[in-house]
């Protein structure tokens, strides 16, 4: 009798099963689990864990780059660049001496900058709140080698930020910030007048007085004067509208405000400022405790009194659009009223921001939707504009209103910014190219529309005069006829074309 071998055929298997496991457990050739890669030391250390160590872990971003071998020794490269071409036979002896005062400023520059100084950057971003992303961006140099006038310009050591006293609720758009000029204008003078360059020193060298001849202002002066800080605000209030001229309509829009400030440490610019205004009969001057203001209307073609103001205040500049705007930013300042900083809003940004820093960007969720509501209204007015540019349009659209707060500072071993707002860091990278390219599409798409459109009513008007001046080799009478079809269609066409512009 034939045995059956069914069961000898599931032992082999079963067997064959059970030695496969064993091997994969035992991290064999089918084990779907990676062996661990032996832990090494980096042949070159970089700032990796210094500027990791400050960016938020766990977000849509996370990117570290190191910069030091591009950027150490950069005035040596430079150096050995310009030994590069000078050697070229191709340069002439009469631009030879250009190209070497070029390269040694460049040279000089790079040394002095402080670029050579960064060895790293570093970009973060996670979400805080169901709302709120913070993103974060690192610049870094090592601890005691942040010299150059690049990580010193816009501050040296993080502090309150006092320009956050002056905002009105009604703010939409704000930026302080502390910036030397007299460093700026010191690097300038030191490497343009000692470069060999003989126009660029020759400008320099007589620059302040030219400066003072034309303004009446000493320029050394002038740049004692600056005290280290700078701000703008732009206000929007919802409560008073203004009328803004579009082709032939018009759009409302909340009436806008602006105040420019300047810190300072003597009223030298205000009493040379005003006292141009004052040469008119028109202007209003004011002095009260604490504040001296002029106030001159100025005639604008909108429905909009926009009497420019100058005023002076502790040790404050500020010229605006009203003497109301500077009222309200030094009643907030004083606590006399309340300000952005007691909004809920603005207060759930502070929250995960830096107490300190050197300068800081403020923008609105009313400012970002008072752009989209002009946006749209332009594109209601412009059919075929609204067509051309829907890609753009409804990208722009689909993000809805943005706003958001940033505070950078410099630390010890660099420059840090901070972001807190509704967009993602991660979402901005990828669409900032995306949105590049259809804005560099458009503008490449309508010119070509636009130049199209003259050609074709040219090209029209041509045939027109051709067929007036009767050079057609038919009869009088089938010449008339014709030539009045040509011009009823060229009259449809041409109309045609204006509509669609």
């Amino acid at each position: 009798m034939k045995k059956s071998t069914t069961p000898l055929v599931f032992a082999f298997v079963a067997l064959l099963f059970a030695g496969c496991k064993r091997e994969d457990a035992a991290g064999g050739k089918n084990s779907s689990v990676a062996a661990p890669v032996p832990a090494f030391t980096p042949a070159r250390q970089t700032s990796f864990g210094e500027v990791t160590s400050q960016l938020d872990a766990g977000g849509s971003v996370y990117v570290y780059l190191a910069t030091d071998q591009w950027l150490a020794g950069l005035s040596t490269n430079i150096s050995e660049l310009h030994k590069l071409i000078g050697d070229l036979p191709e340069v002439p002896g009469s631009d030879r001496k250009n190209v070497d005062q070029v390269f040694d400023l460049l040279s000089r520059l790079a040394s002095k900058s402080g670029l050579e100084n960064l060895t790293g950057i570093g970009m973060s971003g996670i979400q805080v709140t169901p709302e709120l992303h913070r993103t974060k961006f690192i610049a870094h140099h090592a601890a005691g080698q942040g010299g150059g006038v690049l990580w010193n310009i816009l501050g040296r050591k993080p502090h309150a930020l006092h320009g956050l006293d002056f905002l009105t609720p009604d703010t939409a758009l704000a930026a302080f910030g502390d910036v030397d000029v007299a460093a700026v204008w010191q690097l300038i003078e030191s490497e343009l007048g000692n470069s060999g360059l003989l126009e660029a020193a020759d400008g320099v060298k007589k620059f302040p007085e030219l400066f003072e001849q034309r303004t009446k202002l000493s320029w050394p002066k002038l740049l004692a004067s600056f005290g280290g800080e700078v701000g703008f605000m732009l206000t929007l209030d919802s409560a008073h509208k203004m009328s803004v001229p579009f082709g032939k309509q018009s759009f409302e829009i909340p009436e806008p405000g602006v105040l420019i400030a300047v810190k300072v440490n003597d009223d030298l610019l205000y009493d040379r400022i005003t006292s141009e205004m004052a040469k008119n009969e028109k202007t209003q001057v004011t002095e009260e405790k604490g504040l001296k203001m002029c106030a001159l209307p100025v005639p604008l073609p909108l429905a909009l009194n926009v009497p420019i103001t100058v005023a002076s205040s502790g040790d404050y500049l500020f010229v605006a659009s009203s003497p109301a705007m500077v009222r309200n930013a030094l009643a907030v300042r004083a606590g006399q009223q309340p300000g952005l900083r007691q909004s809920a809003e603005f207060a759930a940004l502070l929250k995960y921001l830096p107490a300190e820093g050197n300068s800081f960007c403020y923008a609105a969720r009313r400012f970002s939707a008072t752009i989209i509501e002009l946006q749209k209204q332009a594109m209601k007015s412009d059919a075929a504009a609204a067509a051309k540019l829907a890609p753009l349009q409804k990208y722009i659209l689909r993000q809805g209103p943005a706003f958001g707060l940033s505070i950078s500072g410099h630390t010890p071993t660099g420059w840090q910014s901070v972001s807190i707002g509704n967009r993602d860091g991660s979402a901005t990278l990828v669409a900032a190219p995306a949105a590049a390219d259809v804005a560099v599409a458009a503008a490449m798409v309508l010119p070509a529309l636009a130049k199209a459109k003259e050609r074709a009513i040219h090209q029209l008007r041509q045939q027109h005069e051709t067929d007036r001046a009767g050079l057609s080799p038919l009869g009088g009478g089938q010449q008339r006829s014709i030539s009045l079809q040509r011009e009823h269609g060229q009259r449809r066409h041409a109309g045609t074309l204006r509509s669609g512009q």
